[in-house]
């Protein structure tokens, strides 16, 4: 049975829980590429004529990044959100200069000061909520969702490095997006006791 060839596309052709990507040929490289990103927390390219090879290799390698490894090692002591935010910050380098702003800005200024030097694993959702509460009080709704999406972000980004288990979450019931309301505007999330 003959296939086409795939068109090449700048997204991957598959994206794996750990981050390992896999890439299709393009014109410019007839190979499969798998992309990850090793214990040290450097990316590593791999080429295979065929995606069955390249879908094992990332199989591996997955299964590697799903041990106790972590990605971006610190010391259990020095293991704060700071550090974290630093770790993060710097795996933006693939992305938009914009977006890498957006996340600094968001960080430096709102994230940061509230969270820096609590440990990874005594990050909890009222600290979460405080950070937002405290947002809330000069910012607009909008300003405040970019606020608590950067947070999830950086959350999401602590579980695949391993800083944090999964089954552990600081932004668990952390309200922060703006809903829609029956007249078309938005409405700001309802305020819990635990904001109050």
């Amino acid at each position: 049975m003959v296939t086409s060839a795939r068109t090449y596309r700048k997204q991957p052709l598959a994206i794996f829980e750990y981050g390992t990507r896999l890439y299709a040929p393009s014109a410019g490289e007839a190979s499969f590429r798998v992309v990850a990103t090793d214990g040290q927390g450097q990316r590593r390219s791999h080429k295979f004529k065929l995606e069955a090879d390249a879908r094992a290799k990332a199989r591996e390698i997955e299964t590697y990044l799903a041990s106790d490894l972590l990605l971006h090692p610190h010391s259990k002591t020095d293991r704060t959100v700071g550090a974290l935010a630093a770790a993060y910050t710097a795996h933006l380098s693939a992305k938009s200069n914009r977006y890498q702003e957006r996340q600094a800005s968001l960080l430096r200024h709102w994230i940061l000061p509230g969270l820096a030097a609590t440990p990874v694993d005594a990050w909890s959702p009222a600290r979460s909520e405080a950070v937002l509460n405290h947002a809330r009080r000069t910012l607009a709704p909008a300003s405040v969702q970019n606020i608590g999406a950067c947070m999830r972000a950086l959350v999401t980004f602590a579980h695949k490095s391993r800083w944090l288990p999964r089954t552990s979450d600081p932004m668990w019931l952390v309200s922060y997006s703006l809903t829609a309301s029956g007249t078309g505007g938005w409405v700001r999330p309802p305020i819990r006791a635990s904001q109050r």
